[in-house]
């Protein structure tokens, strides 16, 4: 892979790529399902189009679609161009695609981790941009790539994640451990791979690939190309014979474990999230002095969705929003002016065209096309914190208002028409108020843009029309009665495009009906979490090590809203924070939606919200993956959506699914994905507080006590029994009667004793937290490899 931090060098590739393709057109893939993309989008159409390129758009929902689109043109020989938006990073290009020798793909996507595949010195065909002032460097990726230097590795024959000294692992296997999905994607992921695990070693589906090409091209040129063939083949058999040669060196075979155990690490942090697309177009068009106001516009909506939809830290959101607000005052400088003097001295304002402000906003989603209590109501941050799901939620609500000094039937008018005088005072009374009632961090940094006399919009509020927009077709499950995949393509597609359309100013109409669809499906889905908080059981917590939440939604009126990708991740992300401030335990949390008319069912996972100086990412990608391959055949499972975090399978088959994914969590094999959410401090001896108050799987009281895990300065074996029931666990763990409880809210005697078990066990977990991994310090030598939160994220042995 070609990492091109310049850009402007980046998009000169890329004219020169087009050039050497001569007639055939570019081919631009743009995963159909982020505001970010289409923003991304629009900016590269424009500077293409200004440099008299062809090109053609594909939206994109997977990367079954992407085969199906460019495979029999990136195969060939004759010279090819892509460019992936928001797509191709975390999946191997070169094999997915099977590319010829003059291809070149371009690939501008804030999916992480990269595939290493993609990431190799040598594998020049794939060109991945990146901005080196906004995105730090990747120090994971950077050790790879170095070891990769110093060895001499990463060379085309060698284009798979593994590089082990013992037997390879099948492609399922590997999958667990990549970034690439699980099974029942097209025709299998098993075909598109080049080489072995180990010593590079051809499948015989690539023979019988070389054996059927020496079929076409009689005379000369196809003796020639089955003399090239032959002549790769010779090479790569020396090349295997060299590779057994080196591994019977010991210092080799520990290199090469070493660089295995890199890997795993590299892959098991899960997925997240780089700069967004959006806005590394737009310092590639700013950079060749290119750029418009327009183009200004887009970069602040595509910031704002990695923020609305928590895809990055809030520090990496308030620093890329200082980066804009700069540009945005020197181009405010160069604006027209908004006044004139007419011939009699009076002023008059002119209308703005185009103008942007940042601004702080109330954290109320779509305000202006709502009414300000249900605003309140139903906006993820405020229903959280005063709990309107609940009657003493609604008796805060109502006191807020009345502080505001706003009446109830006031309240309940649309925004635009409240008095101007309470609309004007409103923000500086929330932030006066607001804090009484937990509300502290009401407002935060947002853009606006203002067009004419009326038209003003913020940012936010694009990203939620948009991708409300976007989500308005559902597509069929492939496998289905009613699937038909040119149909389901069509929708899908017209989706997109009346989106992009309503990024324009011209298109107002459609922005609008995008908010109304919005402001719905939030509704819809802050009822279902609000539902499911109340109901006894609706959320179940899993037992063992590594625990996490799970729900269930069946079929109910709200599933045309909210079973798409992006809904569920929104009302996982309500659920997490609405536990977390009724004081539970901050868990990962999955969820299982029924798709309507279907008997398929979505289910999405998150771990948590990204921090800032995490290391570790959304792992539930690789557990989904691992989970799939034990559950096995005939159940309809998909993972090929550019989120590894969205599954699709039968919905008779969810219980199974849970049941694995469950196993997955609390396997204790090196291999496994690390669920801790913690953030590592690079210490051997981690910091933290683990804190269980017994509670039942449910969320109720269950056998009551306190416990605290190991501190920092707080040696092994030292626990506390703050509820003075249990006996003190070895390394921290304060108490076996402060276990977990059963389905009813009750402590178990067998929980109790596991607890105490494995806190005294002393193989290595001694000092963390049995019940959720955190908290505590790791014994020396222990086995676990640094496996939870306190301590280095997996990054080194505990010490």
């Amino acid at each position: 892979m070609v990492l091109e931090k310049d850009l402007f060098r980046f998009y000169e590739r890329l004219k020169e790529s087009c050039g050497r393709s001569g007639d055939h057109t570019l081919h631009v893939f743009v995963a159909g399902i982020y505001v970010d993309s289409a923003v991304a989008l629009k900016i590269l159409t424009d500077l293409l189009r200004a440099d008299s390129l062809q090109y053609s758009v594909f939206p994109v929902y997977g990367y079954d679609d992407i085969s199906a689109h460019a495979n029999k043109a990136a195969a060939g020989n004759q010279a090819y161009t892509a460019v992936f938006l928001n797509c191709g990073a975390t999946e191997d290009l070169c094999g997915l695609l099977g590319v010829g020798p003059s291809v070149s793909l371009f690939v501008v996507d804030c999916h992480r981790p990269v595939h290493l595949n993609n990431a190799r010195l040598h594998n020049t065909k794939v060109v991945l941009a990146q901005s080196p002032e906004s995105e730090p460097e990747d120090p994971f990726l950077a050790r790879i790539l170095a070891d990769q230097g110093a060895t001499g590795s990463g060379s085309e024959g060698e284009d798979s994640p593994w590089d082990s000294d013992s037997d390879p692992p099948s492609d399922s296997d590997s999958d667990g451990f990549s970034p690439g999905r699980g099974r029942g994607r097209g025709n299998g992921r098993g075909g598109r791979r080049r080489a072995g695990a180990a010593g590079g070693e051809e499948s015989e589906g690539d023979v019988d690939e070389e054996d059927d090409d020496d079929g076409f091209g009689d005379g000369s040129e196809g003796r020639k190309r089955r003399g090239r063939r032959r002549g790769q083949r010779g090479r790569r058999r020396r090349q295997r014979e060299e590779e057994r040669e080196r591994e019977r060196d010991p210092v080799v075979r520990a290199r090469r474990r070493e660089r295995r155990r890199l890997k795993l690490e590299y892959y098991n942090r899960g997925s997240f999230f780089g700069q967004p697309s959006g806005c590394v177009v737009y310092e590639m068009a700013h950079g060749m002095r290119r750029d418009t106001s327009e183009h200004l516009w887009l970069a602040c909506v595509s910031i704002t969705d990695q923020f609305v939809h928590s895809r990055l830290a809030p520090e990496h959101y308030t620093a890329g929003c200082l980066d804009l607000e700069d540009k945005v005052t020197t181009a405010a400088a160069m604006e027209a002016p908004r006044s004139a003097v007419m011939e009699d001295g009076v002023s008059v304002k002119l209308p703005d065209m185009g103008r942007i402000q940042f601004q702080h906003e109330l954290r109320l989603m779509c305000l202006p096309r709502w009414n300000l209590f249900d605003s309140l109501l139903y906006s993820s941050y405020p229903a959280t914190k005063l709990k309107t799901w609940t009657e003493p939620g609604l008796r805060r609500l109502r006191l807020l208002l009345g502080q505001l000094g706003i009446p109830h039937a006031q309240a309940k008018q649309r925004y635009p028409f409240m008095p101007a005088a309470t609309r004007s005072r409103l923000k500086d009374d929330v932030q006066r108020f607001g804090p009484s009632h937990g509300l502290s961090d009401m407002c935060y940094r947002a853009f606006h843009r203002y067009n004419g006399y009326k038209f003003h919009v913020s940012a936010s509020d694009v990203v939620y029309g948009i991708t409300a927009l976007l989500e308005s077709h559902s597509p069929t499950p492939v496998g289905h009665a009613d699937w038909d995949r040119d149909r389901d393509s069509a929708r899908s597609n017209d989706s997109f495009w009346t989106a992009l359309s309503a990024l324009h100013l011209r298109g107002w109409k459609q922005l609008e009906e995008g908010m109304d669809l919005a402001i719905r499906m939030q509704a819809a889905l802050v009822r279902q979490g609000s539902l499911a908080i109340a109901k006894k059981g609706a959320i179940r917590c899993t037992f063992g090590r590594h625990r996490f939440r799970y729900m269930l939604l069946d079929d109910h009126s709200d599933a045309r809203l909210i079973a798409h990708p992006l809904a569920l991740t929104r009302l996982l992300l309500f659920l997490m924070d609405a536990l977390k401030e009724q004081g539970e335990r901050p868990r990962p949390m999955v969820v299982a939606a029924s798709l309507p008319s279907s008997p398929s069912a979505l289910i999405v996972g998150v771990s948590h919200k990204p921090r800032l100086g995490q290391l570790m990412g959304n792992t539930f990608g690789v557990a989904f993956a691992r989970a799939g391959e034990r559950l096995g055949g005939a159940c309809g499972y998909r993972q090929d959506m550019f989120e590894s975090s969205c599954v699709m399978l039968e919905r008779t088959h969810v219980s199974h699914f849970f049941r694995h994914l469950e196993e997955v969590m609390n396997d204790d094999s090196a291999d496994a994905p690390n669920l801790d959410m913690g953030m590592g401090t690079g210490l051997g001896m981690g910091m933290g507080m683990g804190m269980g108050m017994g509670m039942g799987e449910d969320g109720r009281k269950g056998g009551g006590g306190v416990r605290f895990a190991a501190a920092e300065g707080v040696e092994p074996g030292e626990g506390t029994d703050a509820g003075g029931r249990g006996a003190d666990g070895n390394g921290g763990e304060s108490g076996a009667a402060a276990g977990s409880g059963d389905r009813d809210g009750n402590a178990t005697a067998a929980d109790a004793a596991a607890d105490a078990a494995a806190a005294a066990a002393g193989d290595g977990n001694d000092g963390a937290d049995v019940d959720g991994g955190d908290g505590g310090a790791h014994k020396a030598g222990g086995s676990d490899g640094g496996n939870d939160d306190d301590g280095v994220d997996g990054l080194q042995p505990g010490a």
